[in-house]
């Protein structure tokens, strides 16, 4: 599959955009169009590295903000760690009510922090944090779900609740029904406990003995989201990485073949020489091939931004 996503993706017609686009007789819109013209493929080849080498540096900037996105995540579940800390402490008996509010206020403080974290998380108005604002950013790289069946993948892989998007999600329910010893129920005269509206609810207080049992439950669901979302990014990461060798082995095979090119060589023959040169460099990146053309106009397109 890999082998026929490369014949798909340099082609001919490949070569003559970039013809196009290097005569300066068309706009780069109109050059992805087909524009070839009287200018000499060695000239379209170093174009197309060049606009090859801008791809690269979009797509590492992609990586960048999964890297952050992962450096966030790793803060939120280290903030769950602790808040899960707090809420045992608070769930099991023998706990003076000072110290609950002790608890309870830094489990408040801890809360604050992952909110924080999670609305400052934003870039040109996209959460990366969530599965529609890391869409959005690979997609200014080239890297759309709809073209792209790695990125769908990925995209799919992540662990919401709910139906939402949220990588980390305040509003997400633990196990139901929910464990609470009876010694709880007997000393806060409960016979059940109150389902709130998430994992920061105001009402909800760690000074309730039932009340932080069931958070408990809650925030070990949280804690296993973040930790199968970490895994994930790490998934993006290799699958964006792909591309970047991809991308990169392709630029690379076109600087070198521009300096080979006799006026004998036609647009066919040349795509050829190409592809046999990133089948020797980027074997492993192959799978990555349909996404080139995406990628070109989105490197163009970042370009005259």
């Amino acid at each position: 599959m890999s082998g026929i996503a490369l014949a798909r993706s340099i082609t001919s017609e490949l070569v003559l955009n970039f013809q196009g686009l290097a005569s300066q007789r068309s706009s780069p819109a109109a050059a992805l169009r087909g524009g070839a013209t009287s200018t000499d493929i060695g000239s379209a080849l170093r174009v197309g590295a060049q606009t090859l080498a801008s791809a690269v540096q979009v797509l590492n900037s992609t990586i960048s903000f999964v890297n952050l996105a992962s450096a966030d995540l790793t803060n939120l579940e280290n903030l769950t760690d602790r808040m899960i800390t707090l809420a045992e402490e608070a769930a099991g008996g023998g706990v003076g009510y000072q110290r609950r509010l002790e608890i309870d206020n830094e489990y408040r403080e801890l809360a604050s922090d992952f909110q924080a974290i999670v609305e400052g998380a934003e870039y040109n108005g996209d959460n990366y944090l969530t599965t529609d604002g890391l869409a959005a950013i690979f997609a200014r790289a080239g890297l759309n779900e709809e073209d792209s069946q790695s990125i769908e993948d990925v995209l799919g892989e992540f662990s919401v609740y709910n139906d939402g998007e949220s990588l980390a999600d305040e509003t997400i329910v633990g196990n139901r029904p929910a464990h609470v010893s009876q010694s709880a129920y007997q000393e806060e005269g409960r016979t059940s406990y109150t389902e709130f509206e998430g994992l920061f609810d105001a009402a909800r207080s760690l000074t309730d003995r039932v009340d932080a049992s069931v958070l408990v439950e809650d925030l070990n669901a949280l804690k296993s989201q973040i930790s199968d979302n970490l895994e994930v990014l790490n998934e993006a990461r290799r699958v964006v990485g792909l591309n970047v060798e991809f991308v990169s082995s392709t630029g690379l095979a076109m600087l070198e073949i521009a300096d080979q090119i006799t006026s004998a060589d036609d647009a066919a023959e040349v795509a050829r020489e190409i592809r046999s040169a990133v089948r020797k460099d980027a074997r492993a990146a192959l799978s990555q091939a349909e996404n080139l053309e995406p990628i070109i106009v989105a490197a163009l397109a970042f370009g005259n931004s």
